[in-house]
């Protein structure tokens, strides 16, 4: 009788622990509801630069991933890959560019991301690749372009577990905007002579967002200036012949691109301008005419001569000038250059003061050395 009693029991322990097994069972088998998982190509890329590489980052915020494979589609006129390969955060992906085309989006290409393989991974907003594109700015793209999930259901987008096992679909997803401005030009042009030193402006016409900062050189020295709207020009002081150029043009979106055209300035070396004068004769007797020359040093081809006697205006504006002078009269000549680049202009010349003197009557008397005599 024990026997049976015990064997009785423990065919009821047996059929208890099958029950609570199976019970536990179909509860293991019960899809959790909340399961959740997202991608995310956050933040947006706002203000890029024609040309500019943009390094797209992409987050999945996931549990228990065992593989992943999804796709993102982009306007390749807009972006094209990056020419350098933008390095994994894990090791192991295959990205793939499709030369596919969705109905009604003729311009966009599909990159695919594949990973396969893992067991039971978990991610918490989590980077696990990026992306790389060179970012063009085309009229018909003036707008925020988007990169995004594909459009076409039929690709795979991402493969995730729950905790229990079960499939479950990416359900949140936030795309990354995209958009930027064109690089600024600058365009200098000007041909001008001056003198050594002297400053003279060469024109500039820029485009993109005002103010610009811009660096020009004479293929020597760089110099920088901000330029707060357009046309303007820029102001140089060259001593010898210089040709000047735009090496960099930054406007106020901090896009940044080389100048075209070219200022060309043509120097002339200053000339000092200087006078001398001399008289025919000094000292010389009352009522004697006098002529004094003028010698020019850089006068030009018209040179114009103002000649002074005790600082009182005289003469007909020739380089001679000639007239009775009295006793400490104080002669100048003051030139006038046309010379291209004079320094000194107008010059005076050193002073010259005459000495006059007066006639001396002249007289004889004579006398015997005897009167009378025998």
């Amino acid at each position: 009788m024990k026997k049976i009693n015990f064997l009785f029991g423990k065919i009821l322990l047996i059929l208890f622990i099958s029950l609570v097994s199976s019970f536990a069972f179909a509860q293991i088998k019960t899809k959790i509801p909340d399961a959740t998982s997202k991608i995310s190509l956050q933040p947006d890329l706002i203000g890029l630069c024609d040309g500019a590489t943009v390094v797209v980052p992409i987050y999945l915020t996931a549990n228990n991933v065992k593989g992943m494979s999804f796709v993102i589609d982009y306007d390749h006129n807009v972006l094209t890959p990056a020419p350098d390969t933008i390095p994994f955060v894990y090791p192991g992906f295959e990205v793939t560019a499709l030369n596919y085309h969705y109905p009604g989006m003729p311009n966009t290409t599909v990159v695919q991301i594949i990973k396969s393989g893992w067991v039971g991974t978990d991610f918490d907003n989590t980077k696990v690749v990026e992306l790389g594109f060179i970012y063009h700015k085309i009229p018909s793209a003036d707008g925020p372009i988007h990169l995004r999930r594909s459009a076409d259901d039929a690709w795979p987008f991402c493969e995730v577990v729950d905790p229990l096992g079960n499939d479950i679909v990416i359900n949140i997803f936030e795309d990354n905007s995209i958009s930027g401005n064109y690089l600024p030009t600058a365009v200098l042009s000007g041909t001008v002579i001056t003198c050594a030193g002297e400053p003279v402006d060469l024109n500039v016409a820029l485009t993109g967002a005002a103010p610009w900062v811009v660096t020009y050189t004479d293929g020597t020295t760089p110099h920088t200036v901000t330029i707060p709207s357009s046309p303007n020009t820029i102001s140089v002081s060259p001593t010898v012949n210089s040709i000047y150029t735009i090496t960099n043009v930054t406007d106020a979106n901090l896009c940044s691109n080389v100048g075209t055209g070219t200022g060309t300035v043509t120097v002339n070396p200053l000339l000092p301008v200087s006078v001398s004068i001399v008289a025919d004769v000094n000292p010389v007797c009352e009522s004697t005419l006098v002529t004094f020359t003028a010698t020019p040093t850089n006068g030009g081809t018209l040179p114009v001569y103002q000649w002074k006697v005790n600082g009182i205006d005289v003469g007909t504006g020739g380089d001679t000038y000639a007239f009775v002078p009295f006793n400490n009269d104080v002669v100048t000549v003051v030139l006038t250059s046309n010379a291209v680049c004079p320094t000194g202009n107008p010059a005076t010349s050193a002073p010259i003061t005459m000495t006059v003197n007066p006639f001396l009557p002249v007289s004889v008397s004579i006398a015997p050395d005897a009167n009378p005599v025998c």
